[in-house]
């Protein structure tokens, strides 16, 4: 008999009973419940994983800024950014 990965971590999993649609526990009596919060939080995960990281509009707008020559840093508005950034951390 061959015994393959997916066989032993099977065998290391412990069995699961059906309680009710949707909801299973181990068959050694313990339960898991997801609570409304836990739920709405995977919702919100969902939704954000679908939200680019980057803002496609603004990188163009910059980008644009730059070949024109028109691109221009505010030094005060720079600083005053860190502080408040530095502000934030432990």
């Amino acid at each position: 008999m061959e015994v393959t990965r997916s066989k032993l971590r099977q065998a290391e999993q412990p069995a699961l009973r059906q309680d009710a649609p949707g909801r299973t526990r181990p068959s050694g009596g313990d339960s898991v419940a997801i609570t409304s919060a836990a739920s709405r939080l995977h919702q919100a995960e969902a939704r954000l994983a679908g939200i680019p990281e980057v803002d496609r509009s603004r990188v163009e707008a910059l980008r644009a800024s730059l070949s024109a020559g028109t691109y221009s840093v505010d030094p005060a508005r720079t600083a005053a950014a860190m502080l408040r950034l530095d502000g934030r951390l432990p």
